[in-house]
């Protein structure tokens, strides 16, 4: 028996409500309810019966079950090519919490080793219902012979049914070519902050872009450690903490004071962050930065997810002017950061282009540039607002 609130504030209705915690099950169940109201007079009364589903949501590997939540593929940091599951001996470790939406309670948990099995895969037992929400916090930790022993974090990822299945590619780092960083990260009131991820984004030269290769988090001594290529590489680093951005940290080369000893240490602190390389599109989880050159008439596009998980990112571009419209590029990065590099052609002249950011097939972000002159948002402006509403409301 459950007592209800009553709401009478919109007289002469009155609305009954009652949350109910609905026990862990098995398997499906329906549950029989009805509503018993008992009136000034001492009369009650009784509503007609009422069904409750409530189903069974489980969470294994991909052996029997087939809905696909994760799908994790470990590669080599340096050439990317998938590594042999026997003959390295890979080994992906993870444990996942899910928990009700806005909620850190965790409902359903999940550990496994997944031993020379690569790519790995986790599935669930029914696909998300199109109604439903869920948070998810996955750690996932990755290693193989002659390799690193490195992290990967989910940190309050919105579990629905257009969220998944999440395709992560696991970057490991040889040991010869890896060195141990602690990075400390401090806010700016020089406090230590624990349990921040700290995103460590490679750039990769030949592709023009940055791609997310680690993904540690802070200890209670806002410390995490970093497998890094000492001196002859160049990183991003991002700080987040639940979907919050706390540091962007760009252009950072690793330097190691002695790495006999191990002396090696990143110190990172809020107050020198870059606190205007991105934009935060909360609405969908996105840190990006949008830039075009009218010298060299190249428009970048970077992003960050802020929960670690993958998305698909396309820039479109579409020249307008009096004769119609002429595409400039479809470009697609699926990947849970990156840069889309887009060249325009001389041959598009200093018309007027529109620029469209699509996230996973759907249109989030709108701007207008001229081919020939300098992007200037405050001349343009994102038509964020506008596009979210439509695309989301």
């Amino acid at each position: 028996n459950q007592s209800s609130t009553i709401d009478s504030s919109n007289s002469p209705i009155i609305i009954l409500t009652d949350t109910i915690v609905v026990p862990a099950v098995t398997a499906d169940f329906n549950s029989t309810f009805f509503w018993n109201i008992t009136l000034g007079d001492g009369s009650s009364l009784n509503t007609s019966l009422n069904n409750q589903t409530i189903q069974d949501l489980n969470i294994s590997d991909c052996s029997v079950l087939t809905n696909v939540l994760m799908n994790l593929t470990l590669v080599d940091e340096e050439n990317q090519t998938i590594l042999g599951a026997a003959l390295l001996n890979t080994s992906i470790e993870v444990d996942i919490q899910i928990s009700p939406f806005g909620s850190t309670t965790s409902v359903i948990n999940f550990s496994r080793a997944y031993e020379e099995d690569n790519p790995a895969e986790v599935c669930l037992n029914i696909a998300i219902p199109t109604t439903l929400r869920f948070r998810l916090d996955a750690t996932i930790l990755y290693t193989a012979d002659a390799y690193s022993q490195e992290h990967y974090h989910f940190q309050n990822f919105t579990l629905e049914n257009t969220s998944i299945p999440q395709d992560v590619t696991l970057f490991d780092l040889f040991t010869t070519d890896s060195t141990e960083f602690r990075i400390t990260f401090k806010n700016s009131n020089f406090v230590v902050v624990e349990n921040a991820l700290i995103q460590i984004n490679r750039q990769y030269v030949s592709e023009g872009t940055f791609k997310t290769v680690e993904i540690p988090k802070t200890d209670t001594n806002g410390q995490a450690v970093a497998h890094l290529v000492e001196k002859d590489v160049v990183y991003n680093i991002l700080v987040i903490k639940n979907g919050v951005l706390l540091g962007t940290f760009n252009n950072v080369v690793a330097f190691c004071d002695d790495v006999v000893t191990g002396a090696c240490f990143i110190n990172l602190n809020a107050l020198g962050s870059n606190p205007d390389a991105a934009n935060i599109v909360s609405s969908i989880g996105l840190i990006s930065d949008f830039n075009y050159n009218e010298t060299s008439r190249v428009l970048l596009y970077t992003f960050s997810t802020v929960d670690g998980s993958t998305r698909n990112v396309t820039v479109s571009s579409i020249k307008f002017d009096q004769l119609g419209t002429t595409n400039v590029c479809f470009e697609s990065l699926t990947s849970s950061s990156g840069t889309i590099t887009c060249n325009v052609p001389a041959s598009i002249g200093n018309e007027t282009i529109i620029v469209e950011i699509l996230i996973d097939g759907d249109l989030v972000l709108q701007n207008f540039i001229q081919a020939g002159r300098e992007f200037d948002i405050g001349d343009a402006g994102f038509f964020l607002l506008l596009i979210l509403l439509l695309s989301f409301g």
